[in-house]
């Protein structure tokens, strides 16, 4: 379940932000969403930050506003968005599935918020 909502390239995102202690960003694949990493965080967020969103790529909650671009380059910009309004530095990114595609396509953005990441696990792709 999700604590929270931000809006990032027009589309809300619903995201929990569990623990304390070097942050730890979740990007999951298609179909699928948060709740993918439960046991994870669950484990992790006794020494981590968890920032666990569930980005709009089909098993999201809301419903998009007309002309959300929804195309994995969309949600590619929307991982260092993330990490910029959040105020995120150094920031682990654990990717799985088409989520480690998205990641590899945000690196590929050359944004500048890109240059809060630290880390990057991509366990299965």
């Amino acid at each position: 379940m999700a604590d929270k909502t931000i809006t990032l390239a027009g589309a809300p995102i619903d995201y929990r932000d569990v623990g304390s202690g070097p942050v730890v960003v979740f990007v999951h694949g298609v179909y699928v969403g948060a709740a993918l990493w439960d046991d994870v965080v669950d484990k992790l967020s006794a020494t981590h930050r968890c920032i666990v969103p569930t980005w709009p790529l089909g098993a999201h909650a809301h419903e998009m506003p007309p002309g959300t671009d929804l195309s994995v380059a969309a949600t590619a910009r929307r991982l260092p968005e993330l990490l910029e309004k959040l105020d995120l530095t150094s920031a682990t990114i654990v990717a799985n599935d088409s989520g480690g595609g998205i990641t590899l396509t945000a690196l590929a953005t050359g944004d500048p918020g890109l240059a809060r990441i630290g880390p990057l696990v991509i366990p299965h792709c």
